[in-house]
């Protein structure tokens, strides 16, 4: 569909499609909840919406689903959800079972908030449970309350890493708040991985069994500045015209980040049970409030200027009632 405007998808069971299930572009108040979608042959789902040049939210929201099984005909960036533009809400979703990644998200100002996210980039190398990449100018998306569970398996073909969010090339200006990653670290990507990009805030997360909590890839200065200089990036650029007054009075840090160092902020951060909270930390990386442990504390509230996160119960799409209807559905 392609301008679906006030249009609901509740409660179906979509599955067995040899390419993509649902493909919904410029999806403007819609609804999409409490659906069974398994068993494709590339993505369960892409969807987009909003204005990101006038910054009008998409109102549309992607809510309480069950994605598993993506990839049969290409088991690399076939991810659960791949979604886009401004504004979008992905939240209380169940993704499992993915070789590749659960969200690719790229746009502005979407809430990724209480998905509970396990077993998946099964066979994917440089990737994540959520992949971003390429352009410095997706910002302002939050990743909030989520929680992330045996990302990646390891093995000899993972040459890079596996990780429970991955902020690729450039990736900048946005918030990683909650979260729990357990066993979300392989290879030299920590649970939450940064390749290059600016102004990202690593807050509030608790790292269970992971090798590293947060890995840097830094790029040299020169190299940074020649990146925003490639055709490609140029036009990510102008498609915002993100050096024109309204961008940039939404997004002040912009107009100064081709010459910032990479200062992402990681702070009040819980690490149990790994190697190391970080891997080749960046110089200019703005940290404080950490705390590493052994053992899990008997109350995470005890930690000085940790938030109590909440209760796994909260986390997913619990009792959902059209997503109940969907699963009895989906035996027939």
């Amino acid at each position: 569909m392609v301008g679906a405007t006030d249009v609901a998808f509740e409660g179906c069971v979509v599955r067995d499609f040899g390419g993509t299930g649902f493909i919904l572009y410029g999806a403007n108040g819609c609804s999409f909840r409490g659906n069974v979608l398994h068993t494709f042959g590339h993505k369960a789902a892409e969807i987009n919406g909003g204005d990101r040049r006038a910054f009008r939210s998409a109102g549309t929201c992607i809510v309480a689903n069950d994605v598993s099984d993506t990839g049969h005909a290409m088991r690399t960036y076939s991810h659960g959800f791949a979604v886009g533009g401004y504004g979008l809400e992905i939240a209380r979703n169940h993704m499992h079972d993915l070789p590749s990644s659960a969200f690719s998200v790229g746009g502005n100002e979407h809430l990724v908030a209480s998905n509970l996210v396990e077993n998946v980039v099964l066979e994917s190398d440089d990737q994540g449970g959520v992949d971003m990449w390429g352009d410095p100018t997706f910002r302002g998306n939050r990743f909030i309350h989520n929680i992330w569970r045996n990302v990646g398996r390891g093995g000899d073909y993972v040459k890079c890493g596996q990780a429970g969010i991955r902020f690729d090339d450039a990736i900048s200006g946005n918030y990683v708040y909650g979260n729990r990653f357990d066993n979300c670290s392989r290879g030299i990507f920590g649970g939450v991985q940064i390749h290059a990009g600016r102004d990202n805030v690593i807050r509030n997360n608790l790292f269970v069994r992971c090798r590293y909590g947060v890995s840097f890839s830094e790029w040299p200065m020169a190299h940074w500045r020649a990146y925003f200089k490639r055709p490609g990036t140029q036009n990510y650029i102008k498609a915002v015209d993100a050096y024109g007054p309204a961008f940039l009075a939404k997004y002040p840090e912009f107009a100064t980040t081709v010459d910032t160092p990479m200062n992402d902020t990681v702070e009040y951060n819980i690490f149990v049970g790994g190697e190391s909270l970080f891997a080749r930390k960046a110089a200019a990386a703005k940290v404080r409030g950490n705390v590493c442990l052994e053992k899990m504390p008997e109350d995470l509230a005890s930690v000085p200027g940790f938030d109590p996160l909440p209760p796994e119960s909260a986390i997913g799409p619990g009792a959902d009632p059209l997503l109940a209807r969907a699963r009895a559905s989906n035996k027939h």
